[in-house]
């Protein structure tokens, strides 16, 4: 999401008068000086002041990568997306709900709401998963397309509504210093194609032609599902964390050989599972600011793989918004994700907070 400055200055006008005259002659002109009547005693005049108007910084470019802007509907049933590519008309895009694809969490509850949108089956296929926080405070979403003629887009984005507090800082465990666990979602530049669901219906991504010439076929982004766990301390105004358990489902080196044709099956490489697992990701650790807002880098094997970010939300912070943009495996796979996470010890948090305080 793109966030800008916009200054507006305003001078003051100076109105003058001069006269080669001299004394304390109040006609005369050789003073500058703002006046409505000239027998009055000249005033000094009186400049206005800059005027600064500023917005919200908002995410990052680096993590907003090509993510303009994103909105859930107040139900949840749509989410409007601006994404810089070629997605849709208008330049907002209506992303429907997509079931198929929602990430649930260990308890099989919905983790992270799926959409999509594709307007004919050669155009771009491109997926959301992103959530808002039980207390409406905080939202999140990583929006991506499938592979097409070399290139994929992706972004990310995450927004609060209203302001937050953070927690009370005091002496012991769960006295300022807190945690937040549960599922963790995003998207790779490894892409496929899924032309139905489990049961057989083309709601995924629109099949295309037999014949039609796998240059010009779209595909979907693979999705990693894991858990993120993060601590902050609100004394220190830090974060830190870690992304661990990260699996993804049918991820492909060939944007195509995920699909029902068989003659595709002697390209899949020797070895390849259909599961694959990624190394934990450290969050290492991140300054808090004034706004509640977060920026830190993400490591794998202390090698810098990219950034995390996001927001606190709501009474003495209790959920948390964020996303990632990570290069993985050597630079050789672009990730971007999202995470809505309760404040442990709180109602809906994740099961491992039963042993983070504070204790419920």
């Amino acid at each position: 999401m793109y966030r800008y400055f916009m200054m507006l200055a305003l001078a003051g006008v100076l109105a003058g008068c001069s006269s080669g005259g001299g004394g304390d002659n109040p006609l005369s002109e050789d003073e500058e000086c703002v006046r409505e009547n000239p027998l009055q005693e000249c005033e000094e005049a009186e400049e206005e002041e800059e005027v600064v108007e500023e917005e919200e910084e908002g995410v990052p470019d680096d993590l907003a990568e090509s993510l303009a802007s994103f909105r859930l509907s107040e139900d949840k049933s749509t989410m409007s997306v601006s994404v810089v590519s070629v997605d849709t008309t208008p330049l907002e895009a209506t992303y429907q709900r997509n079931t198929a694809l929602d990430v649930r969490n260990d308890a099989g509850e919905i983790a992270y709401l799926a959409y999509s949108v594709q307007e004919d089956p050669l155009d771009r296929f491109f997926m959301a998963l992103g959530n808002r926080s039980a207390d409406g405070s905080v939202e999140a979403t990583a929006v991506a397309s499938g592979g097409q003629f070399g290139t994929v887009y992706h972004g990310s984005g995450y927004s609060r509504d209203g302001a937050y507090t953070p927690p009370t800082v005091g002496d012991g465990p769960g006295e300022g210093q807190v945690s937040y666990a549960g599922r963790y979602v995003s998207m790779l530049s490894l892409t496929g194609r899924d032309d139905t669901t489990a049961d057989g219906d083309p709601v995924i991504i629109l099949p295309v032609a037999d014949g039609t010439p796998l240059a010009i076929t779209p595909s979907q982004p693979a999705v990693i599902e894991g858990v993120i766990f993060l601590n902050a301390n609100f004394a220190e105004a830090t974060v830190e964390g870690i992304i661990f358990d990260r699996v993804a489902e049918n991820p492909s080196p060939n944007p195509n050989l995920l699909d029902d044709d068989p003659s595709n099956d002697d390209q899949i490489p020797e070895g390849y599972n259909a599961t694959r697992s990624f190394e934990d990701v450290d969050l290492y650790v991140s300054d808090i600011d004034e706004n509640g807002e977060f920026l830190g880098e993400g490591s794998v094997n202390d090698q810098n793989v990219g950034s995390y970010g996001g927001i606190f939300g709501g009474e003495d912070a209790g959920h948390v918004a964020g996303v990632t943009n990570f290069n993985i495996e050597n630079n050789s796979i672009e990730e971007i994700g999202a995470f809505v996470l309760t404040q442990c010890g709180l109602d809906g948090d994740d099961a491992v907070c039963d042993q983070a305080a504070p204790f419920e």
